[in-house]
C-alpha cells in the first residue's frame, strides 16, 4: 500500500506478478488433488 501511496505504481507490478503466480499455483495444485480424487472415483466403481 506504501508505494500506492507514493506513486510507485510499476513497482507493483512485480510484487502483484509473484502473487499471481503464487495463487495460479494453488489451483494447479488444487487441480492434480481433484483429477487424482476423480480417477479413485472412477476407479472404484468400476469394481
Amino acid at each position: 500500500m506504501s508505494l500506492m501511496k507514493d506513486g510507485r505504481y510499476m513497482d507493483m507490478v512485480p510484487i502483484l506478478a509473484r502473487h499471481r503466480q503464487a495463487l495460479l499455483d494453488r489451483i494447479h495444485k488444487g487441480q492434480k488433488e481433484i483429477d487424482c480424487l476423480d480417477y479413485l472415483l472412477y476407479s472404484l466403481k468400476k469394481m
